[in-house]
């Protein structure tokens, strides 16, 4: 894919240093005004021409202007279900989960091991499942959400490390892209820069036969054109990923994140199939512009059950959270199972959390079994 070109002003860009190579002409996807000395970072790392690191920033992605990309490798849209709970380890539990699919970071998975090493944690796939006590064919999806400083080691390491191949060896359902950062204070030259890596990585996972999903990164008109433009050279893209757990959290900004895929689906003219992640108050609005095919994946169940906290349907508008009491060395299996069950019927039936006044007195149960079938009685 190559960014058609347009015109700027000589006299906002005579004296930046990528004039050499634009030679007055920007790319349009970087957006109106977006290499102009106003729109340039404060950050010291950021891609600006103020950065005395410009350029190394610059080739380190090949530069900004071609955007040509191998064949991707996707998941089967057909295999990725409306809810998957994201799993962060197998903590507390004495029994396989018996979800079909689940989800775990995909930093828990890879990065520093002992001897400073940069790579998987896992010798294969059936040793990742066992630490996180899963099912041995339990479908895996990595999901590549989180902070700039692991973001930015990988993006060192990734390719001089055997990652890919090992993470082929963990036999995965897919990852999504790694959410390189793009914020409004930044500048484009870095935003664009950092949607390039991410594509860059998929591209080079889908090389090792590991399914990939792009992490839809869109702040203004220009990158959601840009994603219409590469969706509609990469047809073989139906499995993509929006993250809402920082900026986009608020339900109205969420909400019209829903309204811009569904816009971007119709653009398309396929269906395409939203992963959510975090996105689990947006269920209802997903299930109206997509069907069944959307999914979302948060961590709730794992960070209640954790806590020994259980959901506890009380009818089909509201539900409580229940303060569990387990005896010593009991596992948190049945909580855990009944909070992914009660989790995702929430989210259907946009059901709110109903608090009592009292509600320490009113809700510490004692769970007497972790059989499937859970047994609780107030505690004394």
């Amino acid at each position: 894919m190559t960014l058609n070109p347009i015109s700027k002003s000589s006299k906002t860009c005579s004296s930046c240093i990528i004039r050499a190579i634009c030679d007055g002409i920007s790319n349009p996807y970087l957006g109106s005004g977006a290499c102009y000395p106003e729109h340039w970072s404060r950050y010291s790392d950021d891609m600006n021409p103020t950065n005395p690191g410009f350029w190394d920033l610059w080739y380190d992605v090949d530069g900004l202007r071609k955007w040509g990309f191998r064949q991707f490798l996707n998941p089967d849209i057909s295999e990725v279900p409306t809810y998957v709970p994201m799993v962060k380890n197998g903590c507390s539990r004495i029994t396989h989960l018996e979800e079909e699919t689940v989800a775990i970071p995909f930093f828990r998975v890879i990065g520093l091991r002992k001897g400073g090493t940069y790579g998987s944690r896992f010798a294969d796939g059936q040793d990742l499942r066992m630490k996180f006590m899963l099912k041995p064919d339990c479908r895996i999806i990595l999901v590549g959400v989180c902070e700039d400083p692991q973001l930015e080691l990988f993006w060192q390491e990734h390719q001089v490390a055997n990652l890919a191949e090992e993470l082929a060896n963990l036999d995965i359902m897919g990852v999504t892209a790694p959410n390189f950062s793009a914020f409004e204070d930044m500048s484009k030259f870095q935003v664009f820069r950092n949607l390039k890596r991410m594509l860059l990585v998929c591209e080079r996972f889908s090389e090792w036969r590991i399914s990939v999903i792009p992490h839809l990164t869109a702040i203004d008109p220009s990158q959601w054109r840009l994603w219409a433009e590469f969706l509609q050279q990469h047809p073989e893209v139906s499995v993509v990923t929006k993250e809402f757990q920082t900026g986009f959290k608020p339900y109205e900004k969420g909400r019209i994140v829903i309204d811009e895929l569904s816009r971007l689906q119709e653009q398309l003219g396929r269906p395409l199939h939203p992963i959510l992640i975090g996105g689990g108050t947006l269920y209802k609005e997903a299930s109206a512009r997509f069907g069944q095919h959307f999914s979302v994946i948060d961590s709730r169940p794992h960070m209640l059950s954790m806590s020994r906290i259980l959901l506890n349907e009380l009818s089909d508008t509201h539900y409580e959270e229940v303060q569990i009491r387990t005896a010593t060395g009991q596992g948190i299996d049945a909580i855990y199972r009944e909070n992914i069950k009660v989790h995702h019927r929430n989210m259907q039936l946009g059901r709110r959390k109903r608090v009592f006044k009292n509600e320490s007195c009113n809700s510490e149960l004692h769970l007497e079994t972790s059989s499937p079938y859970l047994i609780c009685h107030p505690a004394a």
